[in-house]
Parts: structure tokens; sequence; C-alpha cells
């Protein structure tokens, strides 16, 4: 009986060193001619959280060669180890292609900025499959990692089988960080995505479609908010947003020990992106569930000496994985 408990403990405890030591990828993503300059800042802070996995650029050539950017993407490349990838070099696929056909978003809205949205799930799809990776995290330029992702990979490994992404409300996904399970789950998106691209919806529009579609098992929602919060405010945006599931928005909170921060944290702390306007720390987005207003906010050290944001309501606290700096002043939010 020892023997055979002993070798259940060995076989249980070997499946969990295999997880962690099975690679993963971080991925950002810019198609367009120009490179924003914060991108760096949230390659750097990645790379601060997780020193040894793979940290990936995919950029249009024209972007890459612009001369203003070479020094940027030089110390990108040899002080953050950051591998540059062209996406020109990419073969597109099928779903690619009629995606280019059929898209009717808008092209001349800040060059293309809402086709860029879309088509960059398509643009990740052709590096998967071609660099043959899994479990990737796709980071926007404007996202800033707090975490070392080897700490959560086992959860996303065991509780998602196939996306898993921050959703502010029923209809909204904020694609700021989402995970992939495998080349699978992201070719399963760009399908749906180009049957539909004659639509022209936005990506956020688009990947809560998808949801709705498709079971838990394609895609499922990351952990926004605390039970605590929802059981004393309910979930309702200042717009009148309300949904049927409470359950979806602090879904695995217990398993992950933290949330996720779609837009709405780091809008709140930081503002939103000038070019829609004033703004300045204390927005509270309109969209969003829950009013960010009603929590409170700490940054403390890590074992490595790191800042890292907290979140706390009526005695809760959870650590903020990530936060979307709306605002890209990202530089503010750095851990060091």
């Amino acid at each position: 009986m020892f023997k055979k408990k002993l070798y259940m403990f060995l076989c249980v405890f070997c499946f969990f060193c295999f997880l962690n030591l099975c690679p993963y990828a971080i991925v950002f993503v810019h198609l367009g001619p120009d490179l924003p300059s914060h991108i760096s800042d949230a390659a750097f802070q990645a790379r601060l959280f997780n020193l040894t996995e793979d940290i990936y650029l995919l950029a249009n050539q024209e972007a890459l060669n612009k001369n203003d950017k070479q020094e940027l993407l030089k110390k990108m490349r040899n002080d953050m180890r950051i591998k540059i990838v062209s996406i020109e070099t990419l073969k597109r696929s099928k779903e690619h292609e009629i995606f280019g056909k059929k898209s009717t978003h808008d092209v001349k809205f800040r060059k293309g900025f809402w086709k860029f949205a879309v088509e960059r799930f398509f643009v990740l799809d052709d590096f998967m499959q071609q660099y043959k990776v899994n479990d990737v995290v796709h980071l926007e330029s404007d996202t800033l990692l707090y975490r070392n992702l080897e700490e959560l990979m086992p959860i996303f490994r065991l509780y998602y089988k196939g996306i898993a992404a921050v959703f502010i409300n029923d209809v909204y996904c904020i694609p700021c960080f989402v995970y992939f399970r495998d080349k699978k789950a992201i070719k399963n998106l760009v399908k749906y995505i180009a049957e539909r691209a004659s639509e022209g919806k936005n990506d956020m529009i688009v990947l809560s479609g998808f949801k709705e579609k498709n079971p838990v098992e394609l895609i499922d929602s990351l952990p926004i908010i605390s039970r605590a919060y929802i059981k004393l405010h309910g979930l309702k945006s200042t717009k009148g947003h309300v949904t049927h599931d409470q359950e979806k928005y602090y879904k695995n909170i217990d398993v992950f020990g933290s949330i996720f921060d779609g837009c709405a944290i780091g809008q709140y702390l930081g503002g939103t992106d000038p070019r829609n306007g004033h703004s300045e720390p204390g927005f509270v987005n309109e969209k969003c569930l829950f009013n960010p207003s009603l929590l409170t906010y700490q940054w403390e050290k890590d074992e490595h000496g790191r800042n890292v944001p907290f979140m706390f309501f009526n005695g809760e606290r959870y650590r903020i994985n990530n936060l979307h700096i709306h605002s890209k002043d990202l530089k503010k939010f750095l851990s060091v």
C-alpha cells in the first residue's frame, strides 16, 4: 500500500514538474508603419519578470526599418533579448488571405488601427503555425506584466484548454492579455473571424462573439474582480451593462490568487489614451461591470525588490497580474 501511494505521489509530482518545465512564449504583435516607442517599456517589463523564456515582437518590416527606431530595436534585441520577427517573413494562412479579401474594417482611422487590431490574430496564427510554439501569452504594446508566467502556466494548462481572455462585460473582450493553449486554439479563432470578416466588427466584439458561440473548452474568462465586491455591489457598468452569469468574472480567482486587468484598473490609475481627449487618473470605464474607484490599490515589493500592484476590497487582497496602461505612459508604472 505504501509503495502504491508513493508511486501515485511521484506521478503527480512529476506531472507538475513537467508542466513547469514546458516552455511558453510571450508575443507582442504590431501591424502598421510606425512602431510605438512605449512597446520597449512593455517588453522590458515582461523580461523583468520572465528572465529565460522567449519573448517575441512581430512587426511590419516598414516599421522595423524606420531610422528613429533603430536604437530602440537594438536595445530590445541586445539588452532585453527580444526576438524580432518581420511579419512579411511569415507565410499567410488561407484564413488570413480570406480576411484580407473580405474585410470591411475602417482603414482610414489612425492608419488602419481597427483593421490591424483584428488582423493581429491572423499574424499570431501564422507565427504559431510556422514557429511551432504553444502556450503563448499575447500582450498588447501598452500592457505591463507583473508576473513570472512560469507561476501561472500550470493553472492555464489545467483550467484552460483553448483560449483564456479578459472580458469586461458580456459583449466586450479586452485582448491586452490573451493565453493561447496551442496552435489549434488560435486556428479556431481565426477561422471564426475569417468567416465574419465582411461584418467589419472590432476585435473586442469579435472575441466576445467567439465566446458566445463556443463552449468554455475553446475560450474562457480570466478573473477580473472578487466575490466580495460582487456580493456588495453586484455587476453593472455605469453605461448600464449587466450580466446573467456573475461567476465568469471571478472564475478561477482562488486558484490564481490574483486578477487580470482588461482596462478598468489601468485607466483608473493612469487615465486614458490622450488621443481620445483630455484624461487623467480617476477615469471610470463606462463599459466595465465593476467600478475601480470602489477598490483600494497598493504597490508592494516582491522577493526580488520589484514593485507589484495589489487590489484590496473588504478584507480581500489580490495581486494584479497585468495593467493595461491606456494612457501609454508606461514608465510611471514600471516595477523598477
